[in-house]
């Protein structure tokens, strides 16, 4: 059955973007109902989640979330312990230097004082469990961000953005959509005798993908609604929605429409990095099957090298950092699909430090500091969305590739 595309004409475009930007400018309301509340009070009493923590000369650094949704930096001249996932109550100090809105959507600095470090929660217990699989603290951060989505040291990111596999750590798409496909495959065979016998008329493979979803959502959730976790779940669940009712899924306006809707929602993605990044990783995914077709496996590497390629400018210009074990990446990246799963079993019977030995070399590696100009990474950018409809353009962007590999060595 052939499938039709999301919107036929510009009306319906119209009333969907008319009713999207409505919905922003509520959730913009009321951000901002939250900013004048924070400064109308002297002393501002919240519970926050310490996303991280990190000592900057003669005091400590902590970023937090507090229950609200913002996002800001404090100081404290205490000896700290570690308190990076856990959560505190912490009294906030109106200063004369007051946070503009837009401060308060991306982050800002306030004074603060901690209260009280609150119980446990679920999520720290976990993380605890994972690091007492481990010996060393690298591994027991790894796998902890890994599964938990937990913050790790600068030096420990920086070995990954050696190694060029900081998004196979960083929860998106790639986990989320392993996730729903191994439920979605156990499920299947384990009621399809049931399903046969007593309601063989509905769709089984339909309703465990439908389970999946919310087990997936359930996940995004737990961890506290990260950026990229958010936009892989609603690709996915909409990708889905669409796929049922045979509307055309692989579509660069398909894709943005979800973003306009996910910003709509959360509107402080807009300055969210991650975000960001996980759309253009979906946004050369469709380039990549728009304008190639290969067969399963060849397919499958392939778009990893692609990847790796498209988003090397972009990763460059934002982290600065370059070494060759990156070339490495796109294999990394295949075999982390078997990785995961192995892992994810490990760490649940207890058992995930047996993997310390076998991820030996990801050390420290020496990698330099590069620095790529604006105006590259902005034609590279255009390049890419022109290429959308020449593939001729896609002969420069790999050419782009090679003149900045060439001229990092």
């Amino acid at each position: 059955m052939q499938r039709v595309p999301l919107f036929i004409s510009f009306k319906e475009r119209s009333i969907a973007f008319a009713a999207i930007l409505l919905l922003f400018m509520l959730h913009l309301g009321y951000e901002y109902w939250g900013y004048h509340k924070l400064l109308s009070k002297k002393i501002y009493h919240t519970k926050a989640y310490v996303l991280n923590q990190y000592y900057k000369k003669d005091r400590y650094v902590l970023k937090m979330r507090a229950k609200e949704g913002f996002v800001f930096y404090t100081t404290s001249k205490e000896n700290l312990k570690d308190l990076r996932d856990r959560e505190v109550r912490v009294l906030l100090f109106r200063s004369h230097h007051k946070p503009t809105f837009l401060d308060y959507i991306f982050r800002f600095y306030y004074p603060s004082y901690i209260l009280a470090v609150l119980p446990k929660s679920i999520l720290y217990r976990l993380k605890e469990f994972i690091y007492r699989q481990h010996e060393s603290p690298f591994f027991k951060e790894l796998f902890s961000a890994l599964f938990l989505a937990t913050s790790m040291q600068k030096e420990y990111r920086d070995i990954l953005a050696a190694f060029g596999i900081s998004h196979l750590v960083a929860i998106s798409g790639f986990h989320l959509g392993l996730v729903v496909s191994v439920v979605s495959f156990l499920l299947f065979w384990a009621l399809k005798p049931l399903w046969q016998r007593f309601v063989p008329y509905l769709n089984l493979t339909k309703y465990t993908i439908l389970f999946s979803l919310a087990i997936a959502g359930a996940y995004v959730a737990f961890l506290g609604y990260h950026p990229s976790m958010v936009r892989a779940f609603f690709l996915m669940a909409f990708g889905f929605f669409l796929f049922d009712r045979h509307i055309e899924l692989v579509s660069f306006e398909t894709l943005f429409w979800v973003v306009l809707v996910i910003l709509a929602i959360f509107p402080r993605f807009l300055f969210s990095l991650g975000f960001w990044f996980s759309v253009a990783g979906v946004f050369y995914i469709y380039l990549f099957l728009h304008h190639f077709s290969f067969k399963n496996i060849v397919s499958f590497i392939a778009i990893n090298v692609w990847l790796f390629c498209m988003m090397l400018p972009y990763s460059l210009y934002f982290f600065h950092t370059f070494s060759p074990m990156q070339l490495l990446s796109p294999l990394l990246s295949i075999l982390f699909v078997l990785f995961y799963p192995i892992a994810f079993v490990l760490h649940s019977i207890g058992f995930g430090g047996v993997l310390d030995s076998f991820l030996g070399f990801l050390h420290s590696i020496q990698a330099i500091s590069v620095h790529i100009p604006l105006w590259f990474v902005v034609l590279f950018a255009l390049l890419s969305i022109f290429s959308i409809y020449r593939r001729a353009a896609l002969l420069l962007l790999f050419g782009m590739d090679v003149a900045l590999i060439y001229y990092i060595a």
